[in-house]
């Protein structure tokens, strides 16, 4: 790893902990072991290299995402079986990189200009990389009376976000049931539980 990345992958760290706002050029050169004008050099400001922090974040988690979704012999699966490729996608991509989602996660809420801004520059760059992959897996269970009339978009959100709280709702959990028997092991939870939730609800079936 050349020091330009050592700088990046100290920056996600960082950035991860105490968010963009909070993180401190100094804090970064100590953590990647060079020399704080060594950071400057390569980037120049905290939001040069908060921006390429958000690129190597962002093709991280959708380029495990879209590998996942577009395995040999899937291009032909019924929409319950997309959605569970999916779940599972997004679920294995915020696995994988924890730190990668936090700071995706703090960058959509405090700069989402600069999430529209990379998002853009990667559409741009690669046509499949689009909400449409997956909001047509909605349309098309709609359209084969698979999935009742929904709005297709609120779905997605619905679907990401449930995704993403497992890694995020651990503190939240731990507040709330610490004293309880049997406390929820959050980080350890399954995907397939997240699709059973989204698929059905929890409501009896009869």
């Amino acid at each position: 790893m050349d020091t330009k990345q050592k700088i990046v992958q100290a920056a996600v760290e960082i950035f991860a902990e105490r968010g963009r706002h909070g993180a401190r050029m100094e804090e970064i050169a100590a953590r990647a072991e060079v020399n704080k004008a060594m950071v400057y050099y390569y980037f120049t400001t905290k939001e040069n290299l908060f921006h390429e922090v958000i690129v190597l974040v962002m093709r991280e988690l959708y380029q495990t995402i879209f590998e996942q979704l577009g395995k040999p012999g899937t291009e032909n699966d019924n929409p319950l079986d997309r959605i569970r490729r999916m779940v599972t996608s997004h679920f294995e991509a915020f696995a994988l990189h924890e730190n990668y989602a936090k700071v995706f996660v703090q960058a959509i809420t405090h700069d989402p200009d600069e999430v529209k801004n990379t998002m853009d520059m990667f559409r741009k760059a690669n046509s499949n990389m689009n909400p449409q992959t997956f909001l047509s897996v909605f349309e098309e269970g709609k359209e084969k009376n698979i999935f009742r009339t929904i709005d297709t978009q609120q779905a997605l959100m619905c679907l990401m976000g449930m995704s993403m709280i497992l890694f995020f709702g651990k503190p939240m959990a731990e507040v709330m049931f610490h004293s309880m028997p049997g406390a929820p092991d959050v980080q350890g939870a399954s995907g397939e539980t997240i699709t059973d939730l989204f698929l059905y609800g929890i409501v009896k079936r009869t």
